[in-house]
């Protein structure tokens, strides 16, 4: 397998060729005022890799949404935050690079996990990414009488 880790002008260019595809094909978030990078929406077919050698190691996902600084996926399998992994655009016809990551939240959904991660390039993650944080589920309560 080859990593875009040990040459990060391969990982920018990569990043820089998702996030021209997500642009053409989706559309940039609403929050786009309150965020430091722009985000583009587009369920891009991804491949998620924990333990690529091993049996299992890695799983197809749904790219919620990308930007320079990271990517969100949708995955029936849990991920932990600080959690390290590679990922890359699923292409079966021909592979494309992977990509290092690091998780920084995960929130349970109604299919499995939205899980957020920040792009991990020659080891200096992006100086803009949270504290890795779990996202609990809150059950929906309606308001207390007074």
């Amino acid at each position: 397998m080859t990593l875009a880790e040990s040459n990060p002008r391969v990982a920018q260019a990569e990043i820089h060729r998702l996030l021209e595809e997500a642009e053409a094909g989706g559309a940039s978030d609403g929050y786009a005022g309150k965020r430091g990078r722009t985000r583009f929406t587009e369920g891009m077919q991804l491949e998620i890799a924990t333990e690529p050698e091993a049996q299992g190691g890695t799983w197809p996902v749904t790219m919620h949404n990308v930007s320079e600084s990271g990517f969100a996926f949708r995955s029936r399998r849990s991920l932990d935050p600080g959690q390290t992994i590679s990922v890359r655009e699923f292409n079966a016809d021909a592979p494309a690079v992977w990509l290092r990551a690091r998780v920084r939240h995960r929130t349970r959904s109604l299919q499995g996990f939205l899980i957020g991660a920040s792009f991990d390039i020659d080891g200096c993650e992006d100086d803009h990414a949270f504290e890795a944080r779990s996202v609990p589920s809150i059950p929906a309560r309606l308001p207390q009488p007074i």
